[in-house]
């Protein structure tokens, strides 16, 4: 018994080791030309959440003015590089003006590399505007470049502008 017609089929199940080698490098090259990307967006969703919670808690001081007829004061200031802010609530009711002692104290963490902006004092009075011109709360990185920005304007109107171009 003779086989002439013998074909041999071959499996075209799975890849080769090279095709697989390929497809891990392409891989390899894409994840490093996204990684720097991937790094700015992290940094930049933390300069952002930190720019809300400033905006956050003027809006609170300047609901909490309006609440309680008193005036109220967030002072943000920079202690080992974390803004820490206070709430001082003082009554109208006599001409003299004296602040309490400061009532809340609470503690942003800063993105990392990120610096804290000058003192900022911001004083809302009971219909909600703030007491003296406007102003701006930066969120600056190490190298003093500013990424957001938080405006009180002088009716009391709080928004937040960025990402900054620097």
């Amino acid at each position: 018994m003779k086989l002439e017609n013998r074909t041999i089929i071959r499996s075209t199940k799975g890849y080769t080791l090279i095709e697989l080698i390929f497809v891990i490098v392409l891989i390899a090259i894409m994840a490093a030309l996204a990684v720097p990307y991937y790094m700015n967006w992290i940094n930049n969703t933390d300069y952002r959440s930190a720019a809300r919670h400033v905006a956050s808690v003027l809006r609170q001081a300047r609901s909490n003015a309006i609440a309680t007829n008193k005036e109220q004061q967030v002072i943000l200031q920079p202690v080992n590089n974390v803004y820490s802010y206070g709430t001082i609530a003082s009554s109208l009711s006599s001409n003299t003006v004296s602040w309490p002692t400061i009532t809340i104290w609470n503690a942003l963490p800063l993105p990392p590399n990120a610096v804290p902006g000058p003192i900022e004092t911001v004083q809302f009075t009971p219909n909600g505007l703030i007491s003296t011109a406007s102003c701006t709360i930066p969120i600056n990185d190490s190298a003093g470049n500013a990424h957001y920005q938080v405006a009180v304007s002088s009716t009391g109107r709080i928004t937040i502008s960025g990402p900054l171009a620097y």
